[in-house]
């Protein structure tokens, strides 16, 4: 005897939802989930910045924690020069990441991706820029272009902050 099924325009996923045609809603899908609590779009998007404020905490706690290392290690084989570049390589990870972070968490504030991306980016120029400018102090010389790390990076903190109180103004779309 064989079973005849109807084609569907829509590929099936494997529980049975279409893929492209008629979606579930949110809560359908957190019950086929088996979940057993429930939870709103707006407790979801909370939930998901808590997580990603978390993350950003602990990825700009080992960033702070490698460059002390590396600082650590780096002077340890000058000779006994020193450089306050070198020596404060790891405070603009730990002062311009997890500081902020951790402020998001315990607000529940929500930044937008764009912001999060501009403000990791002002971080990462300037904590480059200082690497770079203590390597060069410890080595005795200087260079023109070590100079262009800090204005970017304080521009790249900016452009940041404007993009997420832009994005604080609008009314969310959820």
């Amino acid at each position: 005897m064989s079973t005849s099924r109807k084609a569907s325009a829509f590929p099936q996923a494997p529980d049975g939802m279409q893929l492209g045609g008629h979606l579930r809603s949110g809560t359908d899908q957190l019950r086929h989930a088996g979940s057993g609590h429930l939870r709103s779009g707006t407790d979801q998007l909370r939930h998901a910045g808590r997580s990603e404020c978390l993350t950003s905490v602990f990825r700009y706690g080992t960033a702070s924690l490698a460059c002390g290392l590396f600082s650590l290690i780096y002077e340890g084989f000058s000779h006994g020069v020193l450089s306050v570049w070198m020596i404060l390589l790891f405070a603009y990870p730990l002062v311009l990441g997890v500081v902020p972070a951790l402020v998001a968490h315990l607000v529940q504030a929500r930044i937008s991706d764009l912001a999060r991306q501009l403000w990791a980016c002002g971080v990462m120029t300037l904590t480059v820029g200082s690497c770079l400018r203590g390597v060069l102090e410890i080595y005795g010389t200087t260079s023109a272009l070590v100079e262009v790390y800090l204005p970017c990076g304080l521009v790249l903190l900016v452009l940041a902050t404007v993009v997420q109180s832009l994005r604080c103004r609008q009314k969310p779309t959820w």
